[in-house]
């Protein structure tokens, strides 16, 4: 992913999630895999998904863009 691209997807939908005040400066500028273990602790079922990806890029914020998108239009 270059930088542009992921400038692009940063602030996303895809790319944001829910967390519990408690653990919102534990994810600040850590990597994939290090927050991964901090989402494990949560219990938002929103994070699931997220903790089964191997590698974070811009597809899986797509994929994951798409499947949010989804569950609003059911709403």
């Amino acid at each position: 992913m270059d930088i542009n691209e992921a400038e692009t997807y940063k602030h996303t939908i895809g790319n944001l999630t829910l967390t519990p005040k408690e653990y919102n400066s534990a994810y600040s500028n850590k990597s994939f895999n290090d927050k991964k273990l901090v989402m494990q602790k949560d219990e938002f079922w929103f994070n699931n998904e997220i903790i089964k990806v191997e590698n974070w890029n811009i597809n899986e914020i797509k994929k994951r863009s798409n499947k949010i998108f989804d569950l609003f239009k059911e709403i």
